[in-house]
């Protein structure tokens, strides 16, 4: 089929025509065939919004000062540390003018989640993965102006669109360190100590 697609930077000149094969419909879904589509302004303004590429700023918090210096160069904007800052949602307000963060990755679970929702804006997204902070004497706070949200371990259909979407952008993984087979004592032991950042990788 063709399609056309937006260069990010390019504007309406970016707009890039190719072809790609049809896609096939997995279980449960159902593909739409469409004839004619209408242009209207909404599309207009992406487009000359895209003239100017959007970076996402990102604040990075770890207890590390070497993991935030590792953070920043690859391409953290800002960085807090924790354990300097125990008050890091304030921190996140005065880097962000007193508005709050539009999303928060909260790995840290009941001992963290009252500082990440006092950290994002009115309507931003909280998304809940993991569960590291100690929660002893941590209350929960109901939710009111922010939405939340929580990643549990998918289907292999959601593993394999994931990995699409990897080699679709190009995304590269960050891999801190690489054991053999043989290593997974080391392997573990060293991802224990949480000196890591990235994964840490056996390989098969």
């Amino acid at each position: 089929m063709k399609v056309w697609r937006l260069t990010p930077g390019g504007g309406i000149d970016g707009l890039t025509q190719s072809d790609e094969p049809d896609p096939t419909p997995g279980p449960g879904e159902v593909v739409v065939r469409v004839r004619a589509t209408s242009l209207n302004y909404r599309d207009l303004g992406i487009m000359r919004r895209n003239e100017q590429p959007i970076v996402p700023r990102t604040i990075i918090t770890s207890s590390s000062d070497a993991k935030l210096e590792r953070a920043r160069a690859l391409g953290a904007h800002e960085t807090i540390n924790y354990r300097e800052r125990p008050d890091w949602e304030r921190a996140v307000l005065d880097l962000t003018g007193g508005r709050g963060v539009d999303l928060v990755v909260e790995v840290g679970g009941a001992g963290t989640y009252a500082q990440s929702l006092a950290a994002t804006r009115q309507n931003g997204h909280v998304v809940l993965i993991g569960g590291l902070a100690p929660a002893e004497g941590a209350s929960v706070p109901m939710v009111g102006r922010q939405h939340v949200t929580r990643i549990g371990v998918g289907s292999r259909r959601m593993f394999e669109d994931l990995n699409r979407a990897v080699e679709v952008n190009a995304i590269q993984p960050v891999i801190d360190r690489v054991f053999e087979f043989g290593e997974a004592r080391e392997a573990f032991a060293y991802f224990e100590s949480q000196a890591h950042v990235g994964k840490v990788v056996i390989r098969v």
